[in-house]
């Protein structure tokens, strides 16, 4: 949790009420007029070796606008699809939040957007290459690959950019001491999948690599041919030793970290830090997504000023070396009868590594979040949610400005051996105040909650248009998760 997952944008910034929303068409257009309408479209990032963009196919998902009623409540106007990738709805004033859905895996999530702004754009990013397919799980991969240098106790993995996958190899697979390659075959089944979906089918659209490490260091890279994987696939090649010919000069402030830390509610601990240098294809998206250069832990006692050397072999594919320098603390609660949770604190920022860069976690961190005025400070609290009213849920950050406030509801479920509990994301709002209102169905009497709060700072250039397809660096983040709380009727 130290470098955070990409971060549903959804907003519901002014909604009055969602709570015993009305389906409606829509108010009419003057006859001798076209109707106004608004509208939300999507393109499709397919983050691989390269970006390729394509219209999103929203055939299976949905959206309506929340139009206010006049009194205590909202209107619900279905939009219309204009295929594939274009919803528009018939409303002649105004900008109304638009509440809608997109293909996540497993499950669609619904989202809101507030954005002041008729014409909305967005951009569902996702790691792959385009059109993926399953990878049979009885494929093997078998690799023959020559070392830069005799082999020395160095981390050894093979990373895949579009199919995202990773294998560290380990055991009988690594070379005996001073041996001068890798010979061994692993199979789909020690394939780890870095997206969380299952693992994809490699294509010749992707690029394979075989990185060697010394400590955090990529000291080798084998860039391999291109394939599409058959099932019984040979990667063969040399790889070449990586020279260490950047430079890192930047300023960070690992001292300031801990006590803006203390000021969160609950309490978190623990606090772990460290800087990285990533080769990413998604620079352009603000995305960080690649292999690590380099990285290294920090303690509170560092000066904070980073002088390193770094390579990047990946140049010629056209990815940035980006800077993250990344922070979190983390504390745990066991739920009566119920396995542990790791609940979490975080700030970090994503930037180019221009030379004399100062990283200073400008985003401000969420202090405390509330559901109707009652703060979930601690963990195992209840709370009293009346099914016949929406609720409020607020959160107080160190500082007002952030680009944009997020709130992101979780439900809370065993995983799959039972042996923790983990997040499920039910809801999620963005908006440019830090307070919304949602409606009570959300909030199932019973289940274990979790409210994330998040602050981004700068990285939409063009949210005030409605623009927020356009991504730039610098992204900086701050979050905070709320106490654990179950939901009771009164």
């Amino acid at each position: 949790m130290g470098r955070l997952a990409a971060i549903a944008l959804a907003s519901c910034a002014g909604c009055a009420q969602i709570f015993g929303i009305d389906n409606t068409t829509g108010g009419a257009a003057p006859a001798d007029a076209p109707p106004a309408e608004v509208s939300l479209s999507f393109q499709r990032a397919s983050i691989g070796s390269t970006i390729v963009m394509a219209p999103q196919d929203l055939s299976t998902s949905m959206a309506s606008y929340l139009v206010s009623d006049g009194e205590n409540g909202l209107d619900l106007v279905p939009a219309a699809l204009t295929p594939p990738n274009t919803w528009t709805a018939p409303i002649a004033t105004g900008t109304p939040p638009v509440e809608f859905t997109l293909p996540d895996y497993p499950t669609p999530i619904t989202r809101v957007w507030a954005v002041p702004a008729r014409t909305l754009t967005g951009v569902f990013g996702q790691l792959e290459h385009p059109n993926p397919t399953p990878m049979n799980p009885s494929s093997t991969l078998t690799f023959q690959v020559g070392l830069p240098s005799p082999y020395a106790g160095e981390s050894l993995q093979e990373y895949s950019v579009g199919a995202w996958t990773q294998h560290t190899f380990s055991g009988a697979e690594l070379p005996a001491t001073n041996g001068t390659a890798i010979a061994t075959t692993i199979s789909a089944s020690t394939i780890n999948s870095l997206t969380g979906r299952p693992l994809d089918k490699i294509t010749s659209q992707d690029s394979v690599l075989v990185v060697r490490y010394s400590g955090n260091t990529l000291t080798g890279a084998l860039i391999a041919p291109p394939f599409d994987q058959t099932g019984a696939d040979t990667i063969s090649g040399t790889m070449q030793a990586v020279a260490q010919d950047q430079t890192l000069t930047a300023t960070i402030q690992p001292a300031a970290v801990g006590p803006r830390y203390a000021a969160t509610r609950p309490a978190v601990a623990n606090l772990g830090m460290a800087w990285y240098v990533i080769a990413t294809p998604g620079s352009s998206l603000a995305n960080a997504s690649g292999p690590q250069l380099a990285a290294l832990g920090v303690a509170a006692t560092d000066s904070g000023a980073i002088d390193a050397t770094y390579g990047n072999p990946f140049g010629s594919l056209g990815w940035r070396a980006v800077f993250e320098w990344s922070t979190n603390e983390y504390r745990s609660y066991t739920p009566p009868g119920q396995p542990p949770v790791t609940a979490y604190a975080g700030m970090y920022e994503v930037d180019d590594p221009t030379p004399g860069l100062t990283a200073s976690l400008p985003a401000a961190l969420p202090l405390t979040i509330s559901i109707d005025q009652t703060a979930l400070t601690s963990d195992g609290m209840t709370v009293t949610i009346d099914p016949t009213k929406p609720v409020d849920v607020s959160f107080v950050a160190e500082h007002a400005g952030a680009t944009l406030c997020q709130l992101q509801l979780f439900a809370l479920v065993p995983n799959a051996g039972a042996t923790a509990l983990v997040y499920q994301q039910v809801f999620g709002l963005s908006g440019v105040m830090p307070e919304f209102t949602v409606p009570a169905a959300l909030f199932q009497p019973g289940k274990l909650y979790v409210l994330r709060a998040v602050d981004i700072q700068d990285s939409y250039p063009g949210i005030a248009s409605g623009d927020l397809a356009t991504r730039s660096l610098p992204l900086e983040v701050a979050y905070l998760d709320s106490g654990v709380f179950t939901v009771v009727n009164p």
